[in-house]
């Protein structure tokens, strides 16, 4: 667990990054979605840089790149279905999710067709 320690010695956890490594590629952005939509505002001001600037770093080191490895894997089945999860959770998560847009341009060019139409979708919205 990740902890944050406020001023006043109260102590707010949020699940690690070695942990997200384990979840599924898209589950860190809608993890840091609902956390900052629903948990984040009742936190103190005092930690919620913090817990941002946590969140950035978990965006970087875990959930761009785990989205990036699915699409790229040689494996045709585990492609699709990582294109087809983006396709699934991104009207849901956009906010969080936008931030991939970038990453993942390369792949509405991929060889396979449904792969390529699903991302040049996303892209698109």
């Amino acid at each position: 667990m990740k902890v944050f320690r406020t001023d006043k010695g109260r102590i707010y956890q949020i699940t690690d990054k070695e942990r997200m490594k384990e979840w599924d590629a898209e589950m860190p952005f809608i993890f840091i979605e609902y956390a900052k939509d629903r948990l984040i505002p009742s936190y103190p001001k005092s930690i919620k840089k913090q817990v941002d600037d946590y969140f950035k770093e978990v965006l970087n080191d875990i959930a761009i790149p785990a989205i990036e490895r699915d699409l790229s894997s040689e494996d045709e089945e585990e492609r699709e279905k990582a294109a087809e999860s983006l396709q699934t959770y991104y009207p849901q998560y956009s906010k969080e999710m936008k931030k991939i847009i970038p990453k993942i341009k390369k792949f509405a060019n991929d060889k396979n067709k449904k792969i390529a139409k699903i991302i040049k979708k996303i892209i698109e919205k």
